[in-house]
């Protein structure tokens, strides 16, 4: 991609299912967010954790994630809802 286009960057979706050729054609890599496929249910466990709607004090990652995880009396994530524009 470099030698054709360029390309000194590139972006792909965590949920992807074509992201391992991303692995072929890139040297770092980084993840500013993590999507998932809503394709099954999962049973993670978090026993301390504490799921709720976000408060305008929270710190979120983005200052905008409706919902925050909580453990310990710190929030250690935060996200919402991805939809098409």
């Amino acid at each position: 991609m470099l030698a054709a286009g360029g390309a000194t960057e590139l972006e792909a979706q965590t949920n992807n299912l074509m992201l391992p050729m991303l692995y072929d054609c890139a040297g770092t890599i980084t993840a500013g967010n993590i999507l998932f496929q809503d394709v099954s249910r999962t049973e993670l466990a978090c026993p301390r954790g504490h799921f709720r709607g976000a408060l305008p004090a929270d710190r979120r990652s983005d200052g905008e994630a409706p919902w925050v995880i909580e453990a310990d009396g710190a929030i250690v994530g935060d996200g919402g809802w991805v939809t098409a524009a």
